[in-house]
């Protein structure tokens, strides 16, 4: 049920008279290119562009937040430490709890890093004992055992969860680039 439409000011086709490259061709392409600042800003409208559409168009269970213990991992302020972990333990729960997710990063105020994401799983989720200011439960998830997890189930509005999440998760990605690498998405 939806639809992308893209407008260019330019044609974006091939048109009559151009040819393949070559390898040679290639061979002479730059071996480092300058990014400038507009290319940047370009880079991070698409990335959130694709957050909003897999976000809106994926109809996610729960909005998550994982934080990260620092008895349970090695640095918590440090990407590549986390990753590893981080991906091991994404990678099971997709085989056996059929985890779909859209996951971000995200920076404390001290520097260390949480994560947000959007998930459908199997979960079993435990009640945490508090509600959301709306009154919807907030709950534990006891397989994530790198810290604390709050998870909330969706009301359904996919779209203002997909605006909300777009403009919240995103907001870091321009204070740090390296963080993004950390960025995992399956559908």
């Amino acid at each position: 049920g939806s639809v992308r439409l893209t407008v260019c000011n330019k044609a974006v086709f091939k048109e009559a008279g151009y040819e393949e490259l070559t390898k040679t061709d290639t061979d002479k392409r730059p071996v480092k290119y300058d990014t400038d600042k507009e290319s940047r800003v370009d880079n991070l409208n698409r990335t959130r562009q694709k957050i909003f559409d897999i976000a809106f168009l994926n109809n996610f269970k729960y909005f998550v937040t994982l934080t990260l213990d620092p008895e349970k991992v090695s640095d918590r302020y440090d990407p590549k430490a986390i990753k590893k972990q981080l991906i091991k333990w994404l990678d099971n729960a997709v085989q056996r709890k059929n985890l779909k997710y859209l996951l971000i990063p995200e920076h404390h105020k001290d520097g260390a890093i949480h994560f947000h994401a959007l998930i459908s799983a199997n979960f079993k989720f435990k009640d945490s004992g508090t509600k959301t200011t709306d009154g919807r439960t907030r709950y534990n998830i006891p397989e994530w055992k790198y810290g604390f997890s709050t998870a909330v189930e969706l009301n359904g509005k996919y779209e203002n969860v997909a605006k909300y999440v777009t403009k919240y998760i995103t907001k870091d990605c321009v204070k740090s680039s390296a963080i993004i690498t950390l960025q995992v998405v399956k559908i």
